[in-house]
């Protein structure tokens, strides 16, 4: 067992190998060390962007799922009441549940009504009447420009 003397010094000079005493050890982490962690929580934190992305974007889907079944709802209450599909979804805003749109009205605010015929990506759902048995209603989903990404697809 190694000795050392209230200085930190060791006792034992017959010793071959030198030693150090606690007082002596250096304390901390190397800079290769702290790269290291440095390295692995930027790396976990990119993959918690990545997730948190992902999940928004499935959450946007499922509300334009969920607006579109509800307006297609509204529409089929218009066609009863008035033998025909309305010209523009904006024949039918007042009729719309709250939760369908882009409106906040949390504050009890009345807003824009066209903002109640907007998807979550804040673009105006597509609805075109082909004759008057039916249509067309979709969401042009994150990226208008490609026509895979419509909901529904």
């Amino acid at each position: 067992m190694n000795v050392c003397d209230n200085k930190g010094k060791p006792l034992n000079s017959r010793s071959f190998r030198p030693f150090k005493c606690a007082a002596q050890r250096r304390s901390g982490f190397t800079l290769i060390e702290l790269l290291a962690v440095m390295a692995i929580i930027s790396v976990l934190a990119s993959l918690i962007v990545g997730v948190a992305s992902l999940a928004k974007q499935k959450a946007r889907i499922a509300k334009a799922e969920a607006d579109i079944e509800l307006i297609k709802n509204t529409l089929e209450d218009y066609k009863i009441d008035n033998g025909a599909y309305p010209d523009s979804l904006m024949d039918i805003v007042e009729e719309l549940p709250e939760s369908v749109g882009t409106e906040d009205t949390s504050d009890g605010a009345i807003g824009n009504p066209e903002d109640r015929v907007k998807d979550p990506w804040n673009r105006t759902y597509v609805y075109e009447v082909r004759n008057e048995n039916s249509y067309t209603l979709y969401s042009e989903g994150p990226d208008p420009n490609i026509s895979a990404d419509n909901i529904p697809r």
